[in-house]
């Protein structure tokens, strides 16, 4: 006989200060607390000073591959609005390796112009400099002021939760204004951390994380092309790691993720813009045309890291502070996006219901469903890293075959365009 599910318990009006406290105001956490706000719960999003995200600056153009599930999220939540206008679409993907002739076409409306059962969005995602992201969803934060507050803190002290039900968190945080510095207390039903990699809370709670160096090193940068993209990225697989060019709304101009080993990479980063123009150029090859480096290559080491626990009593954790992953499939973001969106509906469902918002039964039921994501993303990930990394002939002679053969076969084709678009595991 299988037993029903425990209901949250029904905790008593309280005098907390804020039903959600989210820590981390960068892409992952303003998303959330917008869609929390937007659900009716008193939200305080908080900055600790020097680890807040650099305000909106046109000239960082750094870039994020926004999957279509994830698009139509922030349009539901209200905060895909200058990026609708200034993101490049991605209508196509094609993989290819090294100099093997064979490659991979992803193209949604091609596969399946016409599927009653699941209708696909057009595009497979957008391209969006960071700096619109966060301008979108200041705009949209600062449209509901009674329900969340931002907040910048020089320093958090201290946490401490509880696992008695009806115990509230407790967050202690050092400030600094015009009556001098000061400790403030704030209290709340649920604390979710989404400060990042090196997540200060998630440290303080005593979280795990399985992590490791990958010893490479992401270069990203602008470049100028004479052909126009047509709106299709591309993935090249290197002896170092992968080269991506992603188009962005100019038709002639790409958003450049070029992996490469550390040494390599540090080599580089030094070559004045012709020089690696022209490296990039004979990695990549002439399909664009003849190539212009726009500015210096930004250097991003990467590494993996996945937490042990992604709760505890009134904690949880979202985004880059959660899990870490090789850029090699785009899926950064939209991973922390889908960690957002379904904790904002526990959340938003639990509190209609008059039941405890962060009590371990909603806890546990956000863990449980995001671990399948999570862990299946990261086998990928690392799996198709470690698989294009290798120089055998034998491995080399697979990995073509393998692209001419998925390119031809559209059952094994579809669920792993569906996974680039963000419909696949964890929707």
């Amino acid at each position: 006989m299988v037993s029903k599910p425990a209901r949250h318990a029904i905790v008593p009006a309280s005098p907390l200060d804020y039903d959600v406290i989210i820590s981390g105001a960068g892409l992952i956490g303003a998303a959330l607390a917008v869609a929390l706000g937007r659900g009716g719960l008193r939200v305080l999003l908080l900055e600790v000073a020097g680890h807040r995200p650099r305000p909106p600056n046109s000239a960082d153009r750094r870039t994020t591959a926004v999957a279509a599930a994830s698009r139509q999220w922030l349009c539901d939540m209200a905060l895909w609005r200058q990026a609708a206008r200034e993101g490049g679409e991605i209508a196509a993907i094609r993989v290819s390796d090294r100099q093997s002739r064979m490659f991979l076409d992803f193209d949604p409306l091609a596969l399946i112009p016409k599927d009653q059962e699941q209708p696909l969005p057009r595009t497979l995602g957008t391209i969006v400099e960071n700096h619109i992201l966060h301008e979108d969803f200041s705009a949209a934060i600062a449209e509901l002021p009674q329900q969340i507050t931002r907040m910048t803190v020089a320093e958090i002290l201290s946490v401490k939760t509880d696992s008695v039900e009806a115990a509230p968190a407790k967050i202690n945080c050092l400030t600094t204004g015009a009556e001098g510095t000061k400790t403030v207390e704030f209290t709340t039903h649920l604390l979710i951390a989404t400060d990042g990699k090196n997540s200060p809370l998630r440290q303080m709670m005593g979280i795990e994380s399985l992590a490791w160096d990958y010893d490479q090193t992401a270069l990203v940068f602008i470049v100028q092309h004479q052909e126009p993209h047509q709106s299709i990225a591309h993935e090249r697989f290197l002896g170092g790691g992968p080269l991506a060019f992603l188009p962005l709304k100019e038709p002639n101009q790409s958003s450049v993720v070029w992996t490469e080993s550390k040494a390599v990479a540090a080599e580089l980063a030094s070559l004045n813009s012709g020089e690696l123009a022209e490296e990039l150029w004979v990695r990549f090859g002439s399909s664009l045309g003849g190539l212009q480096v726009l500015e210096p290559p930004k250097q991003w080491p990467l590494q993996f890291a996945m937490a042990r626990r992604l709760v505890a009593p009134r904690f949880a954790l979202a985004g880059d502070s959660a899990h870490l992953l090789h850029p090699i499939a785009g899926q950064g973001a939209n991973l922390g996006w889908r960690d957002t969106a379904l904790l904002a509906r526990l959340i938003i469902e639990a509190k209609a219901q008059g039941l405890d918002i962060g009590s371990t039964t909603l806890l546990q039921k956000y863990e449980a469903q995001r671990w399948p994501d999570l862990i299946s993303l990261s086998v990928v990930t690392n799996g198709l890293n470690r698989l294009f990394l290798s120089n055998r002939a034998e491995v080399a002679w697979l990995r073509s075959l393998g692209l001419g053969a998925v390119d031809h076969l559209p059952w094994l084709k579809k669920p792993l365009m569906l996974q680039a678009m963000g419909l696949g595991a964890g929707q």
